[in-house]
């Protein structure tokens, strides 16, 4: 230390502290201490002390935690309970509270058990067991019930004509659709059970009850199945059958796609294509013209929801013959693996010989 610091006194007019040397006068600058002797100094106020100062940091920590603790006042003439003091002390100058005070109420002693914390599963196994739990639980919406709202149609038709509209809930290739109660119930099962928007997927936003994923979904503008993934179309993949078309390829013994080639019967006065569509002849006008209930009342079913999807300006990109075998393909393997998934009762791999 030179002889020029021995000579200067290192002070801080602030919180009136002397320093022996400056390298404590700046330490002191970047303290607490100084900062809180500061903005006292800004209202006119006189400096604390370093002992003042921790014993009204300690103060201030002891109320923080005080306050985060939820502590519940009650009052057991009117039977209530209060977050705050503030809010009981209001209450206790309320005219209802007077009254009940004047009837000479007496007070209610209850023993209130706190609120147990929903504990999260921990493992896979006790999420599956508290999903099924759920499942039981739970009551099955109707298929007439809509998906993103609690509107309830007369009939099927009529649900899908309001998703339709109110909505603009359109059924992806709903030509090729083979099990549409299967796939409805499928879809109502995921909104109201598992509480999981169409779109999203799982990936999204997390909604704890049937109304708040509806919500979501109209908010949103997710009131569609995402086809955009692939895993979007393999998980309603098996509620379609794209076989059922001219054209369609089909696999042979060694699993290579063959191209199908529809039956034609010719009779008399009629052709028969694959399909079912039927040409006659002209001498048989007068039968044809006539209506009867169609023998697959299915076919004739989803050809008026089309035509309802065209009425509205709905208009889907014609899927070429490649596409759709390939999503036939891919829906039989599907369906190939959850059998074998199924049959697959074997949990763990055991060794089948008996002699090592």
């Amino acid at each position: 230390m030179s002889d020029y610091e021995d000579k200067i006194i290192f002070t801080c007019i602030s919180c009136r502290i002397q320093f022996e040397n400056s390298e404590e006068q700046r330490d002191h600058y970047k303290s607490e201490l100084h900062r809180f002797n500061l903005k006292r100094k800004a209202f006119d106020l006189p400096p604390v002390n370093e002992q003042t100062f921790k014993t009204k940091v300690e103060a201030l920590k002891q109320e923080e935690t005080k306050s985060k603790t939820p502590t519940k006042i009650e009052c057991r003439i009117c039977d209530k309970e209060f977050a705050s003091d503030g809010t009981y002390q209001q209450h206790l100058i309320s005219k209802k509270h007077k009254e009940m005070v004047a009837s000479g109420a007496q007070e209610v002693i209850r023993n209130r058990k706190p609120k147990e914390e929903k504990k999260l599963p921990e493992t896979i196994e006790e999420a599956e067991a508290m999903l099924e739990e759920k499942i039981k639980n739970s009551i099955k919406l109707p298929l007439e019930n809509c998906l993103f709202c609690n509107h309830l149609s007369k009939s099927i038709e009529d649900n899908l004509k309001h998703m339709a509209k109110d909505h603009s809930f359109f059924i992806p290739d709903i030509e090729y659709l083979s099990d549409l109660e299967g796939m409805l119930r499928y879809l109502l099962d995921k909104v109201s059970i598992g509480n999981v928007c169409l779109y999203c997927n799982g990936k999204g936003k997390v909604c704890q009850s049937k109304d708040a994923t509806q919500t979501h979904m109209r908010d949103m503008g997710h009131c569609k199945i995402n086809t955009d993934t692939e895993e979007g179309e393999e998980e309603l993949i098996e509620f379609y059958d794209f076989s059922k078309r001219d054209g369609a390829a089909t696999t042979d013994e060694n699993g290579e796609l063959v191209a199908y080639k529809p039956e034609i019967t010719v009779s008399t006065h009629e052709i028969t294509f694959g399909d079912g569509t039927t040409i006659g002849h002209r001498d048989y006008a007068v039968y044809y013209k006539q209506k009867y209930a169609p023998v697959n009342r299915r076919e004739e079913f989803l050809r008026g929801v089309v035509g309802q999807y065209k009425q509205l300006g709905w208009h889907e990109a014609p899927k070429t013959t490649f596409e759709l075998d390939k999503k036939n393909t891919r829906r039989t393997k599907i369906l190939e693996l959850k059998v074998g998934m199924k049959k697959n009762t074997q949990r763990f791999y055991k060794n089948q010989l008996l002699v090592q």
